[in-house]
């Protein structure tokens, strides 16, 4: 099992998506759009501790 399949079902995308995305002949970037908006949600982001600038302006501002 490649690295970039194994990178792609430790985030949760299924196991065939993961295949198809990591043998594909596409750009990195290119690739990318097509799951990073369903597996890196601002939930999972926000559990591995990065910080939001909306969510800091709200709290400074509201």
């Amino acid at each position: 099992m490649n690295t970039k399949k194994k990178a792609l079902i430790s985030l949760g995308v299924p196991k065939r998506e993961a295949w198809m995305l990591a043998n594909s002949r596409k750009a990195y970037a290119r690739c990318a759009s097509s799951f990073l908006n369903n597996v890196l949600t601002n939930k999972r982001l926000k559990e591995r501790g990065l910080v939001f600038l909306l969510d800091q302006y709200d709290l400074k501002h509201c």
